[in-house]
């Protein structure tokens, strides 16, 4: 059956991956790396698994982080834990990517 005008308002609302993290970090100084770092390890696939680690979600954030599997899975929780890391430590945590989001 065709998409009718209010099931098309609601898929207007769909946020995408990049958004979610814009507006989760909202005026975090360093969102444009956060933005490409997520690029970089996940190419924005919230499900992203690395088989060779633990690595997880679209931060690919590791188990020795302590955040669950459905958080590192979760755009809104997994940015919110990376602003907290870039603000404490910097973007060290994901210095395996950097040749691809490095300055």
């Amino acid at each position: 059956p065709a998409i009718n005008t209010v099931q098309a308002k609601e898929i207007e609302k769909v946020e995408t991956v990049e958004e979610i993290i814009r507006r989760v970090a909202g005026d975090f100084p360093e969102v444009e790396t956060l933005v490409k770092i997520a690029f970089c390890e996940s190419s924005f696939d919230r499900l992203a698994e690395n088989k060779e680690s633990s690595a997880k979600g679209v931060f690919q954030i590791l188990d020795m982080h302590k955040l669950s599997a459905v958080e590192r899975f979760n755009v809104e929780t997994s940015t919110r834990w990376a602003v907290e890391k870039a603000t404490k430590d910097g973007f060290k945590a994901w210095n395996a990517s950097k040749h691809c989001w490095g300055k």
